[in-house]
């Protein structure tokens, strides 16, 4: 009874090591929503100007057709949603003040 006791707690530890091991670190954060903006969203909680720049010029062509097209469509109110904000909003909440600058100063330009 012991040596099946062993073999089914080993058994379930391996299995729970093995599940794991695509070696990306586990993020508090769940995205829902269409997965193709998500890193709009990431860029503001990670505080990364230069995320939310790729993001931008991956878009160009699906969203809009230029650089600020992309720029106009993510920045509307009733644009980009991340956890119920808009994206300058989030940033804002997020205290991610580099990608909260940027936004700002994009958004005055445009």
């Amino acid at each position: 009874m012991k040596a099946l006791s062993l073999f089914c707690a080993t058994t379930l530890l391996s299995a729970a090591v093995m599940a794991n091991t695509d070696d990306k670190p586990i993020s508090r954060y769940a995205f829902t929503g269409d997965v193709a903006f998500a890193n709009f969203c990431r860029s503001a909680l990670k505080d990364d100007v230069a995320l939310l720049r790729r993001s931008v010029f991956q878009e160009i062509g699906r969203v809009a057709s230029s650089e600020n097209g992309v720029y106009r469509t993510v920045l509307a109110l009733d644009g980009l949603k991340c956890d119920g904000l808009n994206l300058v909003d989030f940033a804002r909440q997020r205290q991610a003040e580099a990608v909260y600058q940027y936004l700002s100063k994009k958004a005055q330009s445009l």
